[in-house]
């Protein structure tokens, strides 16, 4: 179902997002049914739980919709669920970037 999307400032984002539990498989596709519906319907590239108001670690990206500056995200089209960063760097890279 589409999802009212929740702007810069609102409580929810200012949260830090809890894991999803992983044991309850239909709340998971419900809300990833939802993100992916919703980002669709924005029009955008990414999009996490908290910004449809639900504060778990989950987003979805569609690389698609940039594929026509960045050939390589043709097809890109992924599912994250309690993401975690493996490693980082000092090097810094600039580009057009939206909330994710």
């Amino acid at each position: 179902m589409i999802q009212p999307i929740y702007l810069y400032g609102s409580e929810v984002l200012r949260k830090v997002a809890s894991a999803v539990d992983l044991t309850k498989k239909e709340e998971i596709d419900s809300l990833v049914g939802d993100l992916w519906e919703t980002l669709a319907k924005s029009e955008g590239c990414g999009l996490a739980a908290p910004q449809i108001g639900v504060s778990l670690r989950a987003c979805v990206v569609d690389g698609d919709v940039m594929a026509d500056v960045y050939p390589y995200l043709k097809d890109f089209k992924r599912t994250f669920i309690n993401p975690v960063v493996l490693n980082e760097s000092a090097e810094q890279c600039e580009f057009n970037e939206g909330c994710l």
